[in-house]
Formats: structure tokens, sequence, C-alpha cells
């Protein structure tokens, strides 16, 4: 039934709860967990922690009509900077549309197959309503408990096309590592053998199921027959959504009963996620990412289920919240193991990651964040040092520290890790600090914070000589006139100085490579010059990206990525599209563009196995983000012989711009170099610790030796030299 909650929310959040056991014109296999789900989710949200006002759409009462007019009220009834949470329970499945592509859809009650009507909602009807509701509030929440749920917000243009149709087998499982150390009692019971209904149901392949229904994706310009018009799709590529997905796209999601009520069925996304949240005391100190972590970690370590959650868009807010909780940059421990030499800890880090042999990683409670100044807020429990590493993870045994003493017993899986410092043959960014103020006014100064700074970050390294080679250099400019402005001063393209700045040059042109800003005595100040040379040392780990030869993917023909341009998004839009490299010049010759021309790729592989390809971009102002799959991408996979385009789609194509904060003051440019740095690999990587936008999911099949985590992979790398316009 249709149930509100009236009373006034001291959050002034409001949610949309919808469950579906029973669809009976369509003869569905019948779930016993997904009403449960919508139950225990709605009395959560309504309760003391989250105080939302809540609508649940259960069983009969959850029609397409039903749902589509439910997000329609969120969208006007959300309050500006309030929480929004819509959680979905039932079967998922997919249909095809008219263009040819099986699109991801979840089915309300009222749906059918042959010979009923198809009345499912689509993945761009969805994300149609969910962009409605974040041009509102940038804190929406989408939590989908169901089959092909990964891809719940997207249609498969959006991440581009495989030119041969793919079928996906499901995961198994069932040579996962169990951990010796299981810390949930209930959770033993949660291994049935039957592994409960799966929420998927058969897709629909009727040529005319969808016709004359949105299924090309989200239109800019609104939605055809209804009043939402002029919604900015393109808001939700940003941070204004999360999405939480109990599967890859290409995946079942299954039900289980719960351990700790006996008799009653959940989802396992849901059962795991509500028995957390309902037991997490400082639960506002916990971010998306953190419940993430917590819940895939328990799916994964269950034997059975198959299915890899996922997590995509703002991971940092506070969980079903509004505020951010950023974290340091560091790795969760998810694994620990009893070996000869003592206990081992696995970090969720690797080779990939920039991660060295006799690194030195900090163990904190997993809540754990750092301010402004660059202090946490949580004690450290112990120190552990790596002793292995491969591709994605890396394997540490605890230092005997004055501190800590021998006793490691407060280390455990889940915590959180982070790099403190590197051996010094860890390849790390080299910064010469050199102060321009007289030798006598040097004492105590803002240079020492920022030499002490520099020489605790472990991407970087300090260097004490100006003769010696280093990458950046940090001046500490003193105040000058227009008449003291001379080329033989440093960085003169700044000109006039009215107060002391601190300005980074590349030690080889130089030309900035961080805005200048103005000297204090504020430790914010220093923390956030420092954060920004690790960007920079980060972004270099990227574009330099690869494989050591144990790890490398062997090739009988190498990959093949050709760099497509169009003139305009106009063009893009119209399918004009030519190669921007010369053949003649070489795979790694920069490529010449345009600022304003479209970008795309058509990468292809003749691998026997299958791969994940991510493509990365490596930014003009140091920054690295994650072209494909994108936030609203789906993780595909690449099957030799295929071929797959990104950018391509005429909805949104990759406009080549210079960012508006650049030229830096002072500063010209004829052109910058970008360089996309495209990886195929054989399992899944994580790359959001490197990166400022990410997509997340939980660990896939493990089936690593203690040396070896099993990953092969390869980096292809294209360098474009964009000229402003």
């Amino acid at each position: 039934m249709r149930e509100h909650h009236s009373s006034a929310p001291s959050s002034s959040g409001r949610a949309l709860v919808i469950g579906i056991d029973r669809y009976p014109r369509a003869g569905f296999v019948p779930l016993k967990g997904a009403v449960n789900d919508a139950r225990r989710m709605a009395a959560l949200l309504r309760g003391d922690r989250f105080g939302m006002a809540v609508t649940t759409l259960l069983d009969d009462e959850a029609t397409r009509d039903a749902i589509l007019a439910a997000l329609g009220d969120l969208a006007q009834q959300a309050a500006p900077d309030a929480p929004v949470v819509i959680h979905f329970s039932g079967h998922g499945s997919t249909a095809l549309a008219p263009s040819g592509h099986l699109i991801e859809t979840l089915l309300p009650v009222d749906t059918g197959r042959d010979p009923h009507p198809n009345r499912d909602i689509t993945g761009p009807e969805l994300l149609a309503r969910v962009a409605a509701i974040a041009d509102v509030t940038p804190h929406v929440t989408l939590i989908v408990d169901a089959c092909h749920s990964g891809g719940a917000l997207r249609d498969d243009v959006l991440h581009g096309d495989a030119e041969r149709d793919v079928s996906h087998e499901e995961a198994d499982s069932d040579d996962l590592h169990e951990d010796a150390e299981r810390d949930d009692p209930h959770e033993e019971a949660a291994h049935d053998p039957s592994r409960g209904a799966v929420r998927m149901a058969p897709p629909d392949r009727r040529l005319q199921a969808l016709i004359g229904r949105k299924t090309d994706g989200p239109s800019l310009y609104g939605w055809d027959g209804d009043a939402m018009r002029d919604v900015d799709v393109r808001a939700l590529l940003g941070r204004r959504y999360a999405l939480i997905a109990a599967c890859r796209p290409d995946e079942k999601a299954r039900e289980m009963p719960d351990p700790a009520r006996a008799g009653t069925w959940h989802g396992v996304l849901t059962c795991h996620l509500a028995r957390i949240a309902e037991s997490l005391g400082a639960l506002d100190a916990r971010s998306h990412l953190d419940i993430f972590e917590l819940v895939a970690t328990r799916i994964r370590r269950a034997r059975s289920y198959g299915q890899r959650p996922q997590l995509e868009g703002d991971r940092d807010r506070a969980f079903l919240g509004v505020a951010q909780r950023s974290r340091p940059h560091g790795t969760t421990l998810d694994e620990k193991a009893s070996t000869p030499d003592g206990p081992e800890w696995r970090l969720a880090q690797g080779l990939c990651h920039g991660v060295t042999v006799g690194s030195d990683w900090h163990v904190y409670p997993a809540g754990v964040r750092v301010d402004a100044a660059g202090d946490f807020n949580q004690p450290v429990l112990g120190r552990l040092e790596v002793v292995r590493v491969a591709p994605q993870h890396a394997w540490a045994r605890p230092v005997i520290d004055p501190v800590f003493g021998d006793d490691f017993d407060q280390i455990a899986v889940r915590q959180f890790a982070v790099l403190m410092s590197q051996p010094s043959s860890a390849p790390r960014l080299r910064v010469f600090v050199r102060d321009h103020r007289p030798f006598a006014e040097r004492r105590g100064s803002d240079v020492d914070s920022l030499n002490r700074a520099i020489d605790r970050a472990p991407w970087l390294t300090k260097v004490a000589n100006r003769r010696a080679p280093c990458d950046l250099i940090v001046h500490r400019l003193v105040p000058r006139d227009d008449a003291g402005a001379r080329a033989v001063d440093a960085v003169p393209q700044l000109g006039a100085l009215r107060q002391p700045t601190w300005a980074v040059v590349d030690a080889a042109s130089g030309r900035q490579r961080v805005p200048p800003r103005p000297c204090d005595d504020d430790p914010e100040t220093v923390h956030a010059l420092v954060n920004a040379l690790e960007r920079w040392a980060r972004h270099r780990h990227i574009a330099t990206l690869a494989p050591d030869p144990a790890h490398a993917l062997r090739w009988e023909t190498p990959p093949a990525v050709t760099v497509l341009r169009a003139a305009s998004a106009a063009a893009a839009q119209e399918g004009t599209w030519a190669p921007a490299g010369d053949d003649a010049q070489g795979a790694d010759a920069p490529i010449a563009m345009q600022e304003g021309e479209c970008l795309a790729l058509r990468i292809r592989h003749h691998h026997p196995a299958t791969l994940h390809v991510y493509v990365l971009d490596c930014g003009l102002t140091g920054g690295v983000a994650q072209l494909y799959p994108s936030a609203l991408g789906a993780l595909r996979d690449l099957p030799g012989t295929a071929s797959l385009s990104i950018g391509t789609d005429p909805r949104m194509p990759l406009q080549l711009f210079i960012p508006g904060d650049l030229p830096y003051r002072g500063e010209t440019y004829d052109d910058l170099l970008e360089t996309l740095v495209i990886v195929f690999a054989t399992a899944q990587i994580d790359f959001g610790p490197l990166l400022h936008e990410a997509m997340r999911t939980g660990s896939g099949p493990d089936q690593a030796t203690p040396a070896d985590d099993g990953l092969r992979w390869t980096v292809v790398r294209r360098t474009l030299r964009v000229q402003p316009a």
C-alpha cells in the first residue's frame, strides 16, 4: 500500500521506497524479500537517525504510473540542499529498444511479457526523473536491489557499443577466499546453498515493446508529454547523486534469508546495507564509500552470491545525508592472513596505484577524516610495512614501533591505511623550495613549515640543492613593483606583487603548474599547497603507468586505439568523424587538436581473453579523470575482436576545452599537452584512489595466490596537443 509520513522530519529529507514481490500480470518468479526490503528501509529512514518523510509503494500500488508520479512528486517537494533517497527492490530486466540495443529496465507491478504489454521503466526514463530531483538538490541517493542494477540509470549507448552481442555468464564465486576472522556471528548462516530467488525477469526482445517510449538516453530538452522540461541531465555527471547498486549491469541480484531474523528474506544488498546502517553508532561520520566498502566486503566474503555491488557518483557525501566526509588518500585493509612470519594484511591497492615494497602505512579506524590543515580526527592504531606487491593488492606486515609496541590486536580488516612514507628507491616527484627573502628573515618561516610537510608527503621528495635535478620549484616570492619584475627574476610572468606569494613552476619550462597563492601563517595554506604538489605526482604516475614484466599481458597483435575528431559538437551530433592522428608519425607522436573540437576513441583488441578497458584522462591542471567507464557509464567487458567506441554518442560528445583557470596569471600558451591512458586488464581495477571522481565496484571472485592477484594488464597512451581557440 502507499504510505505517507506527514510529521515534519528533522532533516527535511524525503524518500521514496518501492518493494515488489508479486507480478501477477507477468507470471515472473515471485520474490520473498522485496517488500521486506522496503519496509525495513522505510523504518530506517523514518527513524531518529535520518528523520525523513517517506512514501512507500508496495506490490499492487507500485504501478508504472504510480512510480513515475511519485518520482515527479519528489522533484516538486524536495527542499534545496536536503537529502532525497530512492530505494527500489524488485525484478530488473532488459528490453529491446527500437535502435536494436538491449537496455536495462526496472519492473513495476503492472508490466509484462508477451502477450502482455511492456510497462518497464527504462534507464533513460529513470535518469530523467532523477535528474529533475538533482536539479533541486545535489544530495540524491538511489539504491537499487535488482538484477542489472548497475545499469539502472543508463542505456547501452551511454557507455559505448560493442559490435557484437555478448552473453555474460554469472560470476562464479565458489573459490572466494574466506577470511579466518569472520567478525559477524550471523554471516555463516547467510551461506544458504539455495541462494534464494534471482531478481531478474526474462528480457523482452519484442521489437515493438518499447515503441513510443523513451529508450535512446536522456534528452536535454525534457521529456515528451510530461511536465519535466529543460532538465539538464549533465548535472548527474558531477557530484549531485550517488547510486548504490546490487550488482553490475551484466549480473544477477539474489535474495537471502536474514540470519538475524528467522524466516525473513531480503535482497542481499539491502540485508547487508540495512544491518550495517542499523548497527553503526556514529553514522554521521560515515560516507557512502565507507558504508559501501563494508557492504561489498561482506558480500564478497560470502561465497555463494556471485554479485558485485557498485557505487557511483558522490562517494564522499555522508551516507544518505548532505555533509561531505572526505577522507585522506589511502586504502582499506580487506583481508588478514596468518603466515610463518606472522600476521599479514592485504591492502586494496597495488602496483597500479604506485604502492611499493618497503612503504610505510599508518592504520586508522574506518571512519577517519582529515581536516583542511591535514590533521586526522582519529588516533593511529598501528603501522604496517609492505612486503609484496601485485597489480591490485599489496601485502603488509605490522611494524614493532616505540608507540604501538608489538601489540597488533588493534589492527583489523576493514580499517583504513594511509601511506606515510616510501623507500628512497620509489619514484617520487622532486620538489625544490626556494625562499627569495634575505637570509636573516627566513628563520621559523612558512618555508620551514612547507619543507617539513614535503618531508612527510609520501609522493614527494625534497631537493636540498638548487643545482640538483628536480621536477617542480616552489618559489616563496617577495613583494615587488612593476620596475622590479624583470626577466631575470623568478617567475617574471607574474609581474608586480603586492604581497608575499607562493608560485609553483615546472623546473624545465618555467611554466606555472599551480595557481599563485598568497603566503600566510595559516596551516591550511601549506596543506593545500602540498596537496596540489601531490596531485601532480599522482598525475605523473598515471601518465607514465606501465605494468611490470611479470604482470604484463602477452599479445600477438597489439591493441588498436584510433583517435577520432569532429570539428564541433554539431558535427559530432551529425556523426561527422575523421581520424585525428597521422599514421606516418607513429602512435607516440602528439596529435594536434583545437579547443572546441570533439574527441572520440575506437578501441579494438585481439587477445583471446575478454578484457576490461579503462580510459584515464591526465588533464592540463594536474587532475586525473576516468573517461571510461564514466560516472554514468557501465563497466562492460570487451571480448577479443570486438570494438568499443567511446565519445561517439551524439547526445554526450567529449568536447575539448581548456579549463577556465588557465592560463594562470601572466602565462600564455600556444598549446598544451593532455595524455590519454588506455588500460586493458583481465580483471577490474579500481583507480578511484588516484582520481577526483570515480566509480567504485565491489571486488570480484578472488582466486589469487599469496604472491599474485592474478591480474594481467597493459597500457596504451595517446597524447593530445591542444591549441587554444
